[in-house]
């Protein structure tokens, strides 16, 4: 019925054209041209206002017209194409501010993130929906990087204390010359395993795995060798280790919800916002 009351106009000059067109056939058939050429015109007008509304513009009889399925499906084709290049465009922009000087700017993240929200935000005006996950997660892998770098270098500070330290007593117990050579090597071979933690490559921060959990294993295992071996003691701050122990939790529990303790991890400043 909602079909019917939308299209009867359509439908009515439709029928009222056909009728003339029959009749412009006849006189053609009896080489009546003058009548002919009228019934024509009448059944033209008649399907033309039968499909008034797919026009956008016509110009008189003339006769210009522009069909609105036409002008519709050109628009959206170049709005997909649109919502693709700024989506590569908000990836680039975003991606481009989290790797530009990444370790002299105090602001740096709040900047980058007010960046990465505007530009993701704006795609709601222009009636976008991309998909801006995988942009989220590589943006997240810098931010943690960053939390865990500055992280892990406080840890560090305190456990080399722990390392020099049992290094003047391994020299204390193998004092010059060294007579106990298999001890002294077995003892050292050990210490200089524990003094290297995880190595990392910042060319390849979106490849990491949990950084800030295999830190704590690192340490975790140097306390223990440390204590057993040399009789050395460490603690870690509290602090420090509760930032270490989140930095993993956030790690596993993505996408990261953005707040001024994260940014003020992530910059080694105290951030307001």
């Amino acid at each position: 019925m909602a079909m019917i009351k939308e299209n009867w106009q359509k439908a009515l000059f439709a029928v009222f054209g056909f009728y003339p067109l029959c009749l412009c056939a006849a006189f053609l058939t009896h080489g009546e041209m003058q009548q002919a050429s009228i019934a024509f015109a009448i059944a033209f007008m008649s399907f033309l206002y039968s499909n008034l509304t797919r026009f956008k513009r016509f110009k008189g009889l003339g006769f210009e017209a522009e069909l609105w399925e036409g002008k519709q499906i050109e628009a959206e084709i170049l709005i997909d194409r649109l919502g693709k290049l700024v989506s590569v465009y908000t990836h680039e922009v975003v991606l481009g501010n989290v790797k530009r000087g990444r370790w002299d700017n105090a602001s740096r993240w709040v900047d980058t993130w007010k960046l990465y929200d505007d530009l993701t935000s704006q795609q709601k005006t222009i009636n976008q929906n991309n998909d801006f996950a995988k942009l989220k997660k590589e943006t997240d892998d810098y931010f943690l990087f960053d939390m865990y770098s500055y992280c892990a270098q406080e840890c560090y500070e305190i456990l080399s204390k722990g390392l020099n330290s049992a290094r003047d007593i391994l020299d204390s117990r193998f004092p010059n010359p060294i007579v106990d050579s298999e001890g002294h090597s077995e003892l050292y071979a050990i210490l200089v395993l524990i003094s290297s933690p995880p190595a990392v490559s910042t060319t390849k921060i979106t490849d990491f795995s949990n950084l800030a959990k295999e830190y704590m294993c690192y340490c975790e295992y140097a306390m223990v060798i440390l204590k057993s071996k040399f009789d050395v003691t460490v603690e870690f701050e509290a602090s420090s280790w509760a930032k270490l122990n989140n930095i993993a939790f956030l790690y596993e529990n993505r996408p990261v919800k953005v707040t001024p303790k994260l940014l003020s991890w992530a910059s080694k400043h105290e951030i307001t916002l």
